[in-house]
């Protein structure tokens, strides 16, 4: 793959050109309501147990983290990562193309520019799918990925506008920044998967740059292939 002349200075942009070529596809399932799980696919660029420092979706991690730097004020990792941003939405947005879906929709969170890039080159490559995002409010601002609420605490969190025919859509496709514990998405999930009951049984990718494998008892989604 060929280094554009102006990727000559990102040297992250370089190394994540040469490092990541395609999209990933892996099968996961939702744990923590007992008796309703739900099977989803994750389409992703990395997915691992660690993400080692010279991997630029490494930043990511530490853009989570809302630490921010001294001197430029911006979140630690923020200008490294803005250097693969575009690059990065563009190849996510290609590998989800590939799967149906009738309707996509931003997970909450507090970092929506993250999230942007990658709504926009899908809507790019798929004009006209219905946008939910803004559907969705979030009744407490203080339920939040790194809160201790319940599972069905984040989902009564969730807020949908009325007038929302659901059983139009069949197969939807959620976006985030980072999967890992899954406290943002699995509630998201569900609470959809509520809405569109008793219809249909709604089918679920999620979508997002990184995905930090946990299998830990404190994790909401499980990988079924690592």
């Amino acid at each position: 793959m060929t280094i554009s002349a102006s990727d000559r200075d990102l040297p992250n942009a370089g190394l994540f050109k040469i490092k990541v070529r395609g999209t990933r596809s892996l099968c996961a399932a939702t744990v923590g309501r007992p008796g309703r799980e739900v099977g989803i696919n994750i389409v992703c660029l990395i997915a691992a147990r660690n993400v080692v420092t010279t991997n630029p979706l490494y930043h990511l991690q530490a853009i989570r983290s809302d630490a921010r730097d001294a001197t430029s004020g911006l979140l630690l990792g923020e200008a490294e990562y803005r250097q693969i941003e575009k690059y990065a939405a563009e190849l996510l947005a290609t590998g989800v193309s590939e799967y149906p879906f009738d309707a996509v929709l931003a997970a909450p969170t507090s970092r929506r520019w993250l999230q942007e890039p990658v709504l926009n080159a899908i809507q790019f490559l798929k004009p006209g799918v219905p946008d939910l995002t803004t559907d969705l409010q979030l009744a407490d601002r203080d339920v939040n990925s790194r809160s201790s609420h319940s599972m069905e605490e984040r989902i009564a969190n969730l807020k949908w506008a009325t007038g929302r025919d659901w059983s139009i859509f069949k197969n939807i496709l959620i976006v985030d920044d980072v999967v890992s514990q899954g406290r943002t998405a699995v509630p998201l999930i569900h609470s959809i998967r509520d809405q569109c009951l008793p219809a249909h049984e709604p089918a679920f990718t999620l979508c997002a740059p990184l995905w930090i494998i946990r299998t830990d008892a404190e994790s909401w989604i499980t990988p079924a292939e690592v």
